[in-house]
This record gives C-alpha cells, structure tokens and sequence, in this order.
C-alpha cells in the first residue's frame, strides 16, 4: 500500500450537473455531515440540492464555512466553500461558494492513515481444502492498524500464507460498510512482542470475483451473503473515510 501522491491545486475544476457532494461542519465541538449534488454552477457560486444530514442532524446555516469531498474515478477531490443562501420555495436548495483551491488524493496511489479497530476475519480456503464441506473457515479475531482505500495492515494469530484470501469485517463504529469485505494476504511479518496478536498482515482489497475465480456455482453459494463486492460505491465509501481521517490527523498535527 504505497504512500499518497498528493497534490493541491489551484486549477478551477467544473462541478458536474448531479455530482454527489459530502459536506462536513463542526459547530460546538460536534461533528455534522450532509449529502447533496451539484444543480449548476454560475459564476462564483454553486446551486446545490437542499443538504440531507446523515450524521450528527443539525441543519446548515447561511455563513457556516464547510469542508467538502467529491469522489470521481481518479481521486477524492475536497475544497472549503461557505454556505451564501437559502433558497425555500418548491424546490428547496442553497447556494455555496465555488471553490478556489483544490486538494487532490491521486487514486492511483493509496493514501494510509491510522484506523485503529478490532476486527473479525475468515479464512477463504482452495479448492480442495474444503473444511467440513465448506470453502471458508473457522471466524478469528484480530486488529487493525491503519488503512487505505485499496487494503488494510492487520494484526491476527495464525493467518493463512501469502497470496491467500480472507475476508475481514471492521468492527468500529465509523466503519461505513455493512458486511464483509474480501482481501488477499500481500505480505505477513512477526509482530512486536507487545502485541495482543502475532503476525502483521498486509492485505490489499480485492473483487468478489478475484477471490473466487474457477470455482464452481455450487461452492459460491456456501459463502456468506453478505460479502461485498468491490464496486464503485464501496470504493468511495472508503476513499471518503480515508480523506475525513486524514482531516482529522492533520488537525492533530499527526500528518
């Protein structure tokens, strides 16, 4: 999982008609989140859908300065802009200031930062190493360390080799994602000798299909249903963790 190849620039970049938009305030010590699309951008402004609070309620008020991130399929892109006006009538929406500057998170390379939860995680067994008839194994517990958008560092006892797969549920309550997420060990090393765990895992997340490529109909079924694909959506639900924690990480000077 390479080191972010970060770039902030003070190109003016067009807002798409309908491009989804996560606002993020903090009023009184309390973290708010909002989700709205783009209507059109005219000017030095931006008309915006009436902000749907998904986290923290509260309402947006004209003045209050916002953070906010954008996901398109090369980066998740964040600027600060300032509510300007309410607009109430059949059509309830606001208008923000357009951005001047941009930072930009290059998805080609994954930016890491610290996530610390504890965890659950199976084992995806091979062909031919069914247990009990089933192709995953027994659920273990472990630690994470950090994170990215394409993988996590895990800290657990007995994991399988390298190049096997696993699938892994977060159990913290900022995880955005309901189910399991299936990943491929990367790379294994001995833990310090502090560690609750023993061995330090590398895992890079991977598609549903990766992960289960030649196997049968049959032995599909035999999974849990609730493993995840890695599609667009949830690929953007952790580029947008990632980019809210390492907000939070520079305020801590951590970053």
């Amino acid at each position: 999982m390479p080191e972010v190849d970060r770039q902030t620039t003070t190109a003016r970049i067009t807002l798409q008609p309908w491009e989804k938009l996560v606002l993020q305030i903090s009023r009184d010590g309390r973290d708010f989140t909002f989700l709205s699309r783009v209507i059109e951008e005219s000017g030095n402004e931006v008309t915006i859908e009436y902000p749907t609070a998904v986290e923290g309620g509260g309402v947006l008020m004209v003045g209050d300065v916002v953070q906010i991130t954008m996901t398109r399929p090369d980066a998740v892109w964040g600027f600060a802009s300032r509510v300007t006006e309410k607009i109430n009538d059949q059509l309830p929406r606001m208008k923000i200031s357009a951005p001047r500057s941009i930072e930009r998170n290059q998805r080609r390379r994954f930016v890491r930062v610290e996530f610390f939860s504890p965890c659950r995680w199976r084992p995806i067994l091979a062909p031919g190493e069914n247990k009990g008839g089933q192709p995953i194994g027994d659920q273990a517990e472990g630690s994470i360390l950090n994170l990215s958008a394409g993988g996590v560092l895990l800290v657990a006892d007995n994991p399988p080799k390298s190049g096997h797969y696993l699938i892994l549920k977060p159990l913290s309550e900022h995880w955005p994602l309901p189910g399991w997420l299936p990943g491929r060990i990367v790379w294994r090393r001995k833990a310090p000798e502090e560690s609750k765990y023993r061995t330090h895992i590398g895992v890079d997340f991977r598609e549903f299909e990766d992960m289960t490529a030649g196997w049968s109909k049959e032995r599909i079924k035999q999974l849990p249903e609730d493993i995840l694909n890695l599609s667009h959506a949830v690929r953007q639900k952790l580029m947008q963790l990632v980019y809210w924690r390492e907000i939070e990480m520079r305020k801590k000077g951590l970053l």
